[in-house]
């Protein structure tokens, strides 16, 4: 049996088979529902509070719900019957809203070369199937392992790559980024806020800024490799900074360790202040923004390592994505 019904704009399309149960299928979420032959026993959890009052159930009369709602409510009843029909759903694709543009991708740490800009970047994936207000895909390919988040030169190739994709050409004495779309991936979004802060160039007519899992106060990440990696008080090894060179971990990246936590032991007050700069220009021009909540999340080779991220690393909250704490990136202007 099908049925389908549209409530609040939402189409909901219902299959019934003969053994009773069902299942929804909606545009945006499908739901199967099962039925058990055995009650199912609801545990109270460990932590829930004991000072709860008790509820009593009860039905509410059809003439009292006139009196809440305000309106005559009909008594009448309907039978839904079986029913043969074809029902459509949205397309899975979308259509971009606003004029095309070119975009411009930005990644984050721990990439070695200096590739310059390229037309394909496995790290994104299928993007160029799902982004139809690109006219055209760049990906700036930059060295995010040997310079800190600040360096000058890092900061002026950012600037470089967008003008780039922006007017076609560096040569222009323009630093005016105009008619871009730039989507940047977690330390990606605080080099181009950073460029954007110390003036190497700014954002003109037409511009959109997409933030996927951006930390704009930094990450937790690289105050713990500062805390194995750096020895005791004096600076000699200890065993855990030992035990990190030993597997590779230490002394740790130049870019990686650059990115200490706004508010933490190793961030002073210069660091401090380049955060706020990026971030007061983070708040005016970012159209969207991505954030993660859990370190558990969809199976890829990067699960592991930020399940491990997770559970590791001292975020002082849950709410991380392994890498990003969420307040690191979820901020309000």
């Amino acid at each position: 049996m099908a049925q389908d019904n549209v409530r609040r704009g939402i189409l909901r399309v219902v299959l019934q088979p003969d053994d009773a149960n069902f299942t929804v299928y909606g545009e945006d979420l499908s739901v199967s529902f099962e039925y058990l032959s055995e009650n199912v026993e609801v545990v109270k959890p460990l932590d829930a509070p004991s000072n709860c009052d008790t509820f009593t159930g009860g039905s509410v009369a059809l003439t009292a719900l006139e009196k809440i709602y305000g309106k005559a409510l009909s008594g009448s009843h309907r039978r839904l019957k079986e029913e043969a029909k074809t029902a459509f759903l949205a397309s899975p694709t979308c259509k971009c809203q606003s004029k095309p543009r070119p975009c411009l991708f930005f990644h984050g740490m721990d990439v070695k070369e200096d590739g310059g800009i390229i037309d394909d970047y496995p790290f994104f994936g299928k993007i160029k199937q799902h982004a139809p207000c690109c006219s055209s895909f760049s990906f700036a390919i930059l060295n995010t392992v040997d310079y800190e988040l600040y360096n000058k030169t890092l900061l002026e190739k950012v600037c470089n790559a967008a003008m780039n994709v922006s007017t076609g050409s560096t040569d222009s004495e323009s630093t005016v980024i105009n008619n871009l779309i730039v989507i940047a991936h977690s330390m990606g979004n605080n080099m181009f806020a950073s460029a954007l802060a110390t003036g190497k160039c700014s954002i003109g007519r037409n511009v959109d800024w997409v933030d996927l899992s951006g930390p704009m106060k930094g990450s937790m990440g690289s105050d713990f490799m500062h805390d194995i990696c750096d020895g005791d008080d004096e600076g000699s090894p200890d065993m855990l900074s030992k035990l990190g060179n030993l597997i590779g971990q230490c002394p740790g990246s130049t870019t990686r360790r650059s990115l200490v936590y706004d508010g933490g032991k190793y961030c002073d007050e210069k660091m401090s202040a380049r955060y706020a700069a990026a971030l007061d220009i983070h708040d005016k021009y970012v159209t969207a923004s991505m954030c993660g909540t859990t370190y558990n999340g969809l199976f890829s080779k990067e699960y592991a390592g930020l399940l491990a991220g997770g559970l590791i690393i001292p975020h002082h909250s849950f709410k991380n994505d392994g890498v990003v704490r969420f307040w690191s990136c979820f901020l309000l202007g």
